[in-house]
């Protein structure tokens, strides 16, 4: 991964007679900017992606920690595994309407990061609370980091992915429904004694989550068989 973990790289310039790459503000793209390839990790402020950018690279802003913002353009329509990993100074991110592929751990360990909204019209995904789902709702891909309070995920959810409430330290609890079949590994990571997960319908895991290590490293109160949950408003 090129430039990765240059912890004090402000600028990346490109000559312009290079056939294959470009840069604009510091940033690295192909040559006829579809693609933003890499954003500097010690680049501050606010970032608006051109226009013309259809695709976030894998890690493209991995380890920004100083970028507050990133308006992401109409025309996109793929972010890459860990694109935003471990920015922690964004604190939320609208996901454009055409917009069909995000990869894994887009935005893990974006540890201000309070919601992720997606476009209406998307018929990919769709959010709900400021947490990331397929469209149908029936798969639960992630929640932002700084998510506050609590959340009842719908009763629509089948599948919660992996990593999908990675270090969200800040929630008080969550209640699992009791139609979900699937738990990637370390959904719960790092969860702490004083959150608190309800699951509903199941006085235990079936095989199917504990063959992903769903739990792994998580401390939370569970209670199963739950009848009632806070409400998500608190």
């Amino acid at each position: 991964m090129a430039f990765h973990y240059c912890a004090h790289l402000t600028t990346i310039t490109v000559e312009e007679a290079n056939t294959s790459y470009s840069s604009v503000d510091g940033i690295l793209f192909n040559k006829n900017k579809t693609k933003l390839v890499r954003c500097p990790e010690d680049k501050t402020g606010a970032v608006t992606v051109l226009d013309s950018v259809t695709s976030i690279g894998r890690n493209a802003f991995e380890r920004c920690k100083d970028i507050e913002s990133v308006t992401l353009p109409a025309n996109l329509t793929s972010i890459g595994e860990r694109a935003f990993y471990s920015s922690t100074a964004i604190t939320s991110i609208t996901i454009p309407t055409g917009v069909t592929s995000i990869g894994e751990r887009a935005f893990t360990d974006c540890t201000n990061l309070e919601s992720i909204t997606v476009e209406e019209a998307n018929t990919s995904y769709a959010s709900v609370d400021g947490i990331l789902f397929n469209k149908d709702k029936t798969e639960l891909i992630a929640c932002p980091c700084g998510k506050t309070g609590a959340f009842i995920i719908p009763d629509s959810v089948t599948t919660i992915d992996t990593l999908a409430f990675y270090y969200c330290m800040n929630l008080t609890s969550l209640t699992i429904p009791a139609g979900v079949t699937s738990i990637g590994e370390m959904a719960f990571y790092d969860w702490g004694s004083s959150q608190t997960i309800y699951i509903k319908g199941l006085s235990a895991a079936p095989s199917s989550w504990d063959d992903n290590n769903w739990n792994e490293d998580c401390y939370a109160n569970i209670i199963w068989n739950a009848e009632a949950s806070p409400s998500a408003a608190q």
